[in-house]
């Protein structure tokens, strides 16, 4: 599947440039973004503190966010839950999970069908101030989290026949970010299309829709997108590809960075956290030896520490203070881990 990333992204994700006097027409990708040369010899460890699961019973979460004190959470059995990661982060206590209440959750929205987490929580999730975005293979539910349970305030989806709901692909999304600046979101596909919304009113309205490949070609795949310093990171797998945002929420391509095979990329304050996975065989693709871990990068794009993650780790989710990482590595539980910081990472 790599290699069709190297053959199909010339659209929007193309960033490409054409050399001078390259008789062979073919593109050259820009290898652009952080910068692994100020990457300290020795690497950070992560040190397993436990286990947390939802009601003892198997978590597969799906994405999961960390804004402020709090872990934000999609996934099965649950849906949609918030634990509070501070004071105690190593002891995380759950605020809500929507599977609690399903109908308190739903109260306002109840014509648009039963709320099914694979319909609506299995894709991507923003935080954004007081308002969750969530999606899944149908489309999108928004909720309130104000007060100490959720509610959700409307849903983008396709038409509703008794118990089957059309999917709308417009608000599917595997990832996606708020403008910080502007009432608009961009949604990213898995492996098609990126799409700028406007977010000023929960009715949500398309500005764009642009291709990742060439005709709308697939593209394979997007896990998660991330801002950090005004800029959005998002993970390609063989791939990073970044994105700035003009002041009309148009969004500019950045760079394409290869240097790294990118599982997941997350930001806090103070780092930007890309997940490299070594491909066994990328069939073509972008190919990096470089060992499996969490490669950090502070605000100038300069590599500080690589934190060795012995595991892959499906999704994951580091603390605001930089203290510890949440994650999901077998789809039975959150793991989580104490981030030990070596001597020379500038923590």
């Amino acid at each position: 599947m790599y290699g069709r990333n190297q053959n199909l992204i010339q659209g929007l994700l193309a960033l490409i440039v054409f050399v001078a006097g390259c008789t062979d027409n073919r593109s050259k990708t820009v290898n652009q973004g952080p910068n692994l040369s100020t990457l300290p010899a020795t690497s950070s460890s992560l040190v397993f503190v436990s286990d947390r699961q939802f009601n003892g019973s198997a978590t597969v979460v799906q994405q999961m966010q960390i804004k402020g004190a709090s872990l934000f959470m999609t996934g099965r059995p649950f849906g949609f839950t918030r634990w509070e990661v501070s004071p105690n982060p190593e002891n995380p206590s759950k605020t809500f999970a929507i599977a609690d209440n399903i109908p308190a959750y739903t109260a306002a929205t109840t014509s648009q069908g039963a709320w099914i987490t694979d319909y609506y929580a299995r894709g991507a999730l923003e935080i954004f101030g007081n308002i969750a975005y969530m999606s899944g293979n149908v489309g999108l539910s928004m909720a309130n989290i104000t007060n100490s349970f959720p509610a959700e305030m409307g849903r983008k989806q396709g038409a509703v026949n008794g118990n089957t709901v059309q999917a709308d692909d417009a608000y599917a999304y595997e990832a996606m970010v708020q403008n910080p600046n502007r009432s608009v979101y961009y949604g990213f596909r898995k492996q098609d299309f990126v799409y700028t919304v406007d977010s000023s009113t929960v009715a949500l309205a398309l500005i764009r829709r642009e291709a990742y490949g060439a005709n709308g070609q697939a593209v394979c795949c997007v896990t998660g997108a991330t801002i950090f310093n005004n800029r959005i990171y998002v993970a390609f797998g063989d791939r990073m590809v970044m994105f700035d945002m003009a002041n009309d929420g148009r969004l500019i391509p950045a760079g394409s960075y290869t240097e790294l095979h990118v599982a997941n990329v997350v930001s806090t304050p103070k780092y930007l956290y890309v997940q490299h996975e070594p491909i066994t065989n990328p069939a073509g693709g972008n190919f990096s030896n470089r060992p499996r871990g969490i490669y950090v990068f502070d605000a100038a794009g300069n590599a500080v520490d690589r934190i060795d993650t012995g595991v892959n780790l499906l999704r994951m989710a580091v603390s605001w203070n930089d203290g510890h990482v949440y994650a999901n590595v077998d789809n039975q539980a959150v793991r989580i881990y104490r981030i030990q910081w070596n001597a020379t990472a500038a923590q």
